[in-house]
C-alpha cells in the first residue's frame, strides 16, 4: 500500500540515537529518509533494506542537505559525538537554518541533559545551549529534547559490571536518571505525532530514576550477570515503562532537575 505521508529526514540514522528514531518512525508508519556519507557502507545498506530512503551527503554539503530536506514533513537533528565544540555549534545552527529555509513542518533537535541555566565549563556541553537558543529564534515549529544518561553507558568497559560491581562518579546521596537509546526513538515518534502539543517545548526525557548507588547490596552491586544480560534487563524494563513515562515524566523531572551528564549523540 502506498504511503501518502511526506517523509521525515533523520540525521545520524546509521548511529545509535538516529537509528533508534528512524526505526521508531518506520514502525509508526512514517516514510523515513536518511542522509549518509557512504551509501555502500553496511550500515547504510541495512537502512535501505529496512525501508528507508537513503541519500548521500554530509554536514559539509549544504546543497545535499537541502536536497534531502525537500518535500519532508519533519527533520530529526542529532550531531556526531566526536565533533569539536565550534563544529557542533556551526553544524547544529546550519541544519536548523536549512530546515527553516526548506519550510519543514516540524523540527526536532536532540540536545543534552547537561544543558541548563548555568554553563558547565565543558566546551562540547556548552555548545548545545547555543544551538538551542538559535533554534528558538527561527521561524519554525521546533521541539528540543534532552535525553538523560544512556542505560547502555553503564555496561561500557571500565565500569565494573563484568566484575559484579559498578563504578560511578555520582554522589551516593543522588539518584541518576536513565534512558535506553531505543526509547529515544519512541519519544521522538510521539513528538512528531503531536506537533501542537510539543511545538516550542524543551523537555528532558528519561524512563527511570535509579537510586541504587548508596545500597551496597543492591541487585546491580552483587550481580554476577554478564554485561549483555544487564543491558537486556535495562532495555526490557525501560520498554515496559514507556507508556507511563513518555507523557507523565517530563513535568515532574522539570521540577526536580537532573543530576547527570549525557553523551546523547549519534
Amino acid at each position: 500500500m502506498k504511503n501518502d505521508k511526506p517523509p521525515i529526514l533523520v540525521f545520524g540514522a546509521t548511529g545509535r540515537q538516529g537509528g533508534s528514531v528512524a526505526m521508531a518512525l518506520l514502525r509508526e508508519g512514517w516514510p523515513v529518509r536518511a542522509l549518509v556519507r557512504d551509501p555502500l557502507a553496511p550500515a547504510s545498506v541495512a537502512l535501505r533494506n529496512a525501508g528507508l530512503e537513503v541519500m548521500t551527503g554530509s554536514f559539509q554539503d549544504n546543497h545535499a542537505m537541502l536536497a534531502a530536506m525537500k518535500d519532508t514533513y519533519g527533520i530529526f537533528s542529532v550531531l556526531p559525538a566526536n565533533l569539536a565544540a565550534d563544529d557542533e555549534i556551526h553544524y547544529g545552527m546550519c541544519v536548523a537554518d536549512l530546515a527553516a529555509e526548506s519550510g519543514v513542518a516540524h523540527f526536532v533537535y536532540s540536545s543534552g541533559a547537561s544543558v541548563g541555566d548555568v554553563l558547565t565549563g565543558v566546551p562540547r556541553f556548552d555548545a548545545k545551549p547555543r544551538v538551542e537558543a538559535h533554534i528558538r529564534q527561527l521561524p519554525i515549529t521546533a521541539t528540543i529534547i534532552r535525553p538523560m544518561i544512556f542505560m547502555e553507558m553503564l555496561v561500557r568497559p571500565g565500569l565494573g559490571l563484568h566484575e559484579g560491581r559498578l563504578v560511578s562518579l555520582i554522589n551516593p546521596e543522588n539518584s541518576i536518571q536513565l534512558i535506553a537509546v531505543e526509547d529515544i526513538g519512541k519519544f521522538v515518534a510521539a513528538i512528531f505525532a503531536d506537533p501542537i502539543k510539543f511545538s516550542g517545548v524543551t523537555l528532558k526525557i528519561a524512563c527511570e530514576r535509579q537510586s541504587y548507588w548508596p545500597r551496597p547490596r543492591s541487585r546491580l552491586h552483587r550481580s554476577s550477570r554478564p554485561p549483555h544480560i544487564l543491558r537486556t534487563l535495562f532495555r526490557r524494563r525501560s520498554r515496559s515503562q514507556y507508556r507511563s513515562c513518555s507523557y507523565g515524566l517530563e513535568p515532574r523531572e522539570r521540577a526536580a532537575g537532573g543530576t547527570g551528564r549525557s553523551e546523547c549523540d549519534a
